[in-house]
């Protein structure tokens, strides 16, 4: 019986030796992610806007 902590340390995982080759070109998930950002920039924008004028619009009935 040996205990524990005397035990030589196994690695637990060991990294393949060869590599797989990846596309180079964006995916459908990053096309996705970037079109969101895009999207959400857009309405941010709008949403921006959107509040300055109904701002100037509570000014001008004052």
């Amino acid at each position: 019986m040996q205990v524990a902590a005397l035990k030589p340390v196994q690695p637990v995982a060991t990294q393949a030796a060869t590599t797989v080759a990846l596309p180079k070109t964006a995916t459908d998930a990053e096309l996705k992610m970037i079109a969101g950002v895009i999207l959400l920039t857009v309405s941010l924008i709008l949403f921006v806007f959107n509040r300055r004028q109904f701002n100037r619009r509570q000014m001008s009935l004052r």
